[in-house]
C-alpha cells in the first residue's frame, strides 16, 4: 500500500456548492467556517468522488447522497480530485446526471486512463465505500461504534504473518465460494451441472438412435421435394415459354384484327361512295317531303274531280207535299140546322131541338175541322220552305268545296313544285321518290358504318407501336389453351413450389439441427465419458476444499485472538494520550466490542463512559484500524465537526494524537468553531488553513 496525498480539489457543481478550488497542504488542514456553509457537503464531495453515489435508494433524504447532493437548479453533479499516489499524479473526474454517471482516473504524466468501470476508493484506497466510511472518513455527529460486524469481519482480512496480507476470513470467503461454485445450496454449482450433463448425454445416447433413423428419413424426403421441385420449375419454365407464346399469338390476332377492321373501314367507304352517286348529298327528310308533297297534290285532285262532279241542286227524289183545302158544307148544313130547330121550336119543341142540337154539332165539326187544316197547311208551307232553303245551302256549300279544293290543289302543286326543284326532280313517280328516299337512307346508313369503322380502327391503333406489334406477332402459333388455363397452371404451380420450398427449407433445418446437435451416438459416448472425469475430479476437489474448510474454522479463533489484541493495543496507545493517561489500556474483542482500565486497573465496558470520552475511544480505535487496515501507509482522514462532545482540555488531548498522526497522514479538519485552529497553535502544530 502507498501514501496518498490529496493536491487539489474542483467542485463544479455539488450541492450548494459550485466552483470551489481547493489545494490542501500536507499533515493537518483545517476548514472553520460557520453551519450551513456547506463542510459536510465538501466531505461529502470527497466520497463521491472516490467512491460516486453509493446510498441512491434509500427514501430518506438524509440517507439518500443522491437526493441530497443533486444541485437544485441543476440536475448534473460534478467534480474532480488530484492526488498523489506515491510517487505518480492522478486526476479523479466524476459527474452524474439523473440515472447516468461517468467516471475517468487519468495518470497526469502518461494521460493513460484506468479501465472503465474501475472504482477509484477501491484502487487507491484498496477497501470498499463501508470501509473507507469506517474508517478514514468521519461524517459529522457519528455516534460511536462497538460491537461493529462489518470491520470485524474486515479484520479477517488482515495478516497474522509478517505481510499481514492473509486473513481466515478471506481464505474461509475463498474456500466457501469456490466449494459452492462446485456445489452450492438448491442444486447450483459446478457438481450439479456436470450430474445434469451427464443425464442429459446419457438421454441423448438413447435419442441419438431415433435421430439418426429420423435423420436418414429426412434426407430421402429432401431428395424427393427436390426432385419435385426440379420437375416444377421445368413445368413453370414450359408454363413461362406457353405464356410467351400466348402473348406473340394475342399480339398476331391483335394485328389481324387492326388490318381487318382497316380493310373493314376501307370496304365501308366504298359502299358509302357506291350509295352517294345515287341519292348524293340529299337528304332522307327532303325526299320525304317530296313525296309527301306528291301525295297531297294527288289528293287535292281527286278532291277537286270529286267537288266538280257534284250535280248543281237536288236531285234526290223527295215526298210530295198537297195544302189541305177548307170545306163549308157542314158550314152551311149546321146553319141551316140550328136556324130551322129554332123555327120548330116554337111549333114542334122536340123536333125544333134536336134539329138545333144538329145544326150545333155541325157548326163545332166544322169549326174543329177548319182549325186542323189551318195547321197542316201551315206545316205543309214551312217544309216547302225548309227544303228551298236547303236547296239553295247545298248549292252555295258545293261551290264553296269547289273553290277550296281548287285552292288546295294550287297550294300542294306549289308545294311539289318547290320539293322537287329541292332534289333536283321534275315529273317524278311515287314510287321512283320513295325508292329515291330508301337510296338516301342506304347512303346514310353506310356513311354511319364507315365513319364507326374508320373510329374502330383508329381505337385499335391508338397507342399501339404498330412496327413493335408487328415484331413481337412473328413467330407466334396457336396456343393449345388460352391464356387462363396457362396463368392458372403457372400460378398452381408457383405456389406448389413456394410451398414445397417451405417444406424443403424446413427440412434441411430439421437436418442442420440434428446434425448441428452433434447426435453421434460415438460423439455422445466420447463426451459423456470426458463429463464422468469431470465430475469425478469436481467432486475431488469438492471434498478437498471441504476439509480445506474445516481446517482454517479450526485455526480462525486463533486468528482472532492474534488480530484482536494488536487492534486493543493500537487503539489503547491513542487513547491514553487522548486522555492524558488517565485510561491507560483499551481492549478490543473479535467483534471490536471496547472494554477499558482505569488508573486503578478497575476493567469496564466503553458503554460506561461520558459521551465525549465515547468519542475519544472510538477516534482512537478508527485510528488503530486505519493502520492496521492499511499497513501503515499515509491516508487522507476526513473529520466532520468530530469534536462538538470533547470539552477543551479533552479536544488538545485528542489533537495531540493526531497531530502526531499528521505527521503520516494528510488530515482534513472540518469545524465550525476556531476551537481546533487554537488548541493546534497552542500545541505549536503547523497546519494548512482552508477557506470557502
Amino acid at each position: 500500500m502507498q501514501d496518498l496525498n490529496i493536491a487539489r480539489l474542483e467542485v463544479v457543481s455539488f450541492g450548494k456548492l459550485k466552483n470551489l478550488v481547493l489545494e490542501p497542504g500536507k499533515g493537518v488542514n483545517v476548514l472553520t467556517a460557520p453551519n450551513e456553509s456547506g463542510k459536510s457537503t465538501l466531505a461529502a464531495f470527497l466520497k463521491f468522488v472516490f467512491y460516486g453515489f453509493t446510498e441512491s435508494r434509500k427514501k430518506e433524504l438524509s440517507e439518500n447522497d443522491k437526493k441530497l447532493y443533486t444541485p437544485w437548479d441543476s440536475p448534473l453533479a460534478e467534480g474532480s480530485v488530484t492526488l498523489w499516489a506515491g510517487e505518480k499524479l492522478y486526476r479523479i473526474t466524476r459527474s452524474a446526471s439523473g440515472t447516468k454517471e461517468t467516471c475517468t482516473v487519468t495518470e497526469t504524466a502518461t494521460g493513460k486512463t484506468l479501465p472503465a468501470g474501475e472504482v477509484p476508493g477501491e484502487y487507491f484506497f484498496g477497501v470498499s465505500e463501508e470501509v473507507f466510511s469506517r474508517t478514514v472518513f468521519f461524517k459529522q455527529l457519528t455516534l460511536p461504534q462497538s460491537k461493529d460486524g462489518v470491520l470485524a469481519e474486515q479484520l479477517q482480512n488482515v495478516a497474522v504473518s509478517s505481510e499481514e496480507q492473509m486473513s481466515s476470513k478471506k481464505a474461509m470467503d475463498r474456500l466457501t465460494k469456490a466449494k459452492n461454485e462446485l456445489k452450492g445450496r438448491g442444486g447450483n454449482g459446478r457438481i450439479p451441472a456436470l450430474e445434469r450433463e451427464l443425464l442429459q448425454l446419457e438421454s441423448a445416447l438413447d435419442e441419438a438412435r431415433e435421430e439418426r433413423r429420423e435423420l436418414e428419413s429426412l434426407r430421402e424426403e429432401e431428395e424427393k421435394q427436390q426432385r419435385t421441385l426440379d420437375a416444377n420449375s421445368k413445368r413453370k419454365a414450359d408454363a413461362g415459354e406457353e405464356l410467351e407464346n400466348l402473348r406473340r399469338y394475342e399480339a398476331a390476332q391483335k394485328l389481324k384484327n387492326i388490318r381487318r377492321m382497316e380493310a373493314e373501314a376501307e370496304n365501308a367507304k366504298q359502299d358509302y361512295l357506291e350509295a352517294k352517286e345515287v341519292c348524293g348529298e340529299l337528304s332522307p327528310a327532303e325526299v320525304r317531303k317530296a313525296s309527301e308533297a306528291l301525295r297531297r297534290h294527288d289528293a287535292a285532285l281527286r278532291k277537286l274531280e270529286a267537288a266538280k262532279a257534284l250535280p248543281q241542286g237536288e236531285n234526290r227524289e223527295e215526298e210530295a207535299v198537297t195544302l189541305p183545302k177548307t170545306g163549308h158544307l157542314p158550314l152551311l148544313l149546321g146553319i141551316l140546322a140550328l136556324a130551322a130547330g129554332v123555327g120548330l121550336a116554337f111549333v114542334q119543341l122536340i123536333v125544333g131541338i134536336a134539329l138545333a142540337v144538329l145544326g150545333a154539332g155541325c157548326l163545332v165539326w166544322h169549326f174543329l175541322q177548319a182549325g186542323k187544316q189551318k195547321a197542316a197547311r201551315t206545316a205543309a208551307e214551312r217544309i216547302l220552305a225548309d227544303r228551298e232553303a236547303k236547296k239553295l245551302a247545298l248549292e252555295q256549300e258545293q261551290q264553296l268545296l269547289a273553290e277550296a279544293a281548287a285552292a288546295e290543289e294550287r297550294e300542294a302543286r306549289e308545294a311539289l313544285t318547290a320539293a322537287l326543284e329541292g332534289i333536283g326532280r321534275t315529273d317524278p313517280t311515287l314510287e321512283a321518290l320513295e325508292e329515291l328516299e330508301q337510296a338516301c337512307f342506304e347512303r346514310d346508313k353506310r356513311e354511319a358504318a364507315y365513319q364507326t369503322a374508320v373510329k374502330g380502327a383508329e381505337i385499335a391503333l391508338e397507342g399501339v407501336d404498330l412496327p413493335a406489334l408487328e415484331e413481337l406477332a412473328k413467330d407466334a402459333k396457336i396456343p393449345p389453351r388460352d391464356r387462363a388455363a396457362a396463368e392458372r397452371e403457372l400460378r398452381f404451380l408457383e405456389e406448389q413450389s413456394r410451398m414445397m420450398g417451405d417444406r424443403l427449407s424446413a427440412t434441411r433445418q430439421r437436418i442442420a439441427a440434428i446434425e448441428g446437435r452433434g447426435t453421434d451416438p460415438g460423439v455422445l459416448t466420447g463426451k459423456r465419458d470426458a463429463v464422468k472425469n469431470l465430475l469425478e475430479e469436481a467432486r475431488a476437489r469438492y471434498n478437498a476444499y471441504e476439509a480445506a474448510r474445516a481446517g482454517i474454522e479450526e485455526a480462525s479463533d486463533l486468528m482472532k485472538s492474534l488480530v484482536s489484541p494488536r487492534v486493543g493495543e493500537m487503539a489503547g496507545n491513542y487513547f491514553a494520550v487522548a486522555t492524558e493517561g488517565k485510561y491507560p489500556s483499551l481492549s478490543v474483542d473479535t467483534r471490536l466490542a471496547m472494554e477499558l482500565q482505569d488508573e486503578n486497573g478497575v476493567s469496564r465496558d466503553c458503554d460506561y463512559l461520558s459521551a465525549g470520552a465515547k468519542d475519544s475511544a472510538y477516534l482512537s480505535l478508527r485510528l488503530a484500524l486505519t493502520e492496521l487496515f492499511f499497513g501503515g501507509a499515509g491516508m487522507p482522514l476526513i473529520l466532520d465537526d468530530a469534536f462538538g462532545r470533547l470539552d477543551d482540555d479533552r479536544l488538545a488531548a485528542m489533537l495531540k494524537v493526531l497531530s502526531a498522526a499528521g505527521e503520516k497522514h494528510q488530515i482534513f479538519l472540518f469545524c465550525c468553531t476556531s476551537r481546533e485552529e487554537q488548541a493546534l497553535k497552542k500545541l505549536g502544530t503547523a497546519y494548512t488553513p482552508l477557506g470557502m
